[in-house]
C-alpha cells in the first residue's frame, strides 16, 4: 500500500507512483480543490506499471465483484514490503519509507489488532465467512478446512471476518447431518 499525500501536485504523483511501480490506484475525484482524475490522466502516459484506476463512484462496483480466487494471489513473504509511506519532500522529492509485512504486523500486534487464523476450528458464523462448503478428508464437518483470507480482531472486536471454507459431512451434510445451504 502507498498512500499518497492529497496535497501533491502532478509532478509529485507522478514522481511517487512511478518510483514506487504502482500498479492500482484508488483515488478521489477531487479533494480540496485538486481534480485528481485530470491530475491522474496527465501522468498516465508516463506510468506503464499502473494498470488499474478506480474512484468512489466505481467502488460499489469493485465491492459486488467476486473475490480474486486464491490461485491468482501473488505470493508473498513476511519481509516483502507491505507499505510504502513518502515524506512530504519539502527539501526535494519525496522520500519513501518502507514498512515489511513483519514490521506491519508487529506494529499492528502492539496496538491490539491480531489475526483471526480459524484452519481446524469450528465454523463460527460470528467471525467467519464461508464462501464454500465441501467435504474436506482430515476435517471434522463444520470445522474450517481452509482460509482463504485472514480475519482480524481489535481486542475483543471484529474488524474483519476470515474467508474460509466449511467441511461438510458426506453429500453436503452439515456437522449435525442436516444440508449445507
Amino acid at each position: 500500500m502507498v498512500p499518497i499525500n492529497t496535497r501533491y501536485k502532478t509532478d509529485e504523483l507522478r514522481y511517487c507512483l512511478g518510483q514506487s511501480g504502482c500498479r492500482a490506484l484508488l483515488a478521489p475525484d477531487t479533494f480540496l480543490g485538486i481534480d485528481f482524475r485530470a491530475m491522474v490522466a496527465a501522468t498516465r502516459a508516463d506510468l506503464p506499471a499502473l494498470e488499474w484506476v478506480a474512484y468512489p463512484d466505481e467502488l460499489r462496483a469493485l465491492a459486488a465483484a467476486p473475490p480474486l480466487p486464491p490461485e491468482r494471489w501473488p505470493a508473498l513473504s513476511p519481509d516483502d514490503v507491505g507499505y510504502l509511506l513518502y515524506t512530504s519532500g519539502t527539501t526535494s522529492f519525496a522520500k519513501g519509507v518502507q514498512l515489511t509485512h513483519r514490521e506491519l504486523m508487529t506494529l499492528f500486534e502492539s496496538l491490539g489488532v491480531t489475526a483471526v487464523e480459524p484452519l481446524g476450528e469450528r465454523f463460527d458464523p460470528a467471525a467467519h465467512q464461508a464462501i464454500v462448503h465441501e467435504p474436506a478428508p482430515g476435517f471434522e464437518p463444520g470445522t474450517v478446512s481452509e482460509v482463504f483470507r485472514k480475519g482480524y480482531r481489535y481486542r475483543d472486536r471484529l474488524l474483519r471476518a476470515a474467508l474460509v471454507k466449511v467441511a461438510s459431512g458426506p453429500q453436503g451434510e452439515g456437522p449435525e447431518g442436516g444440508d449445507v445451504h
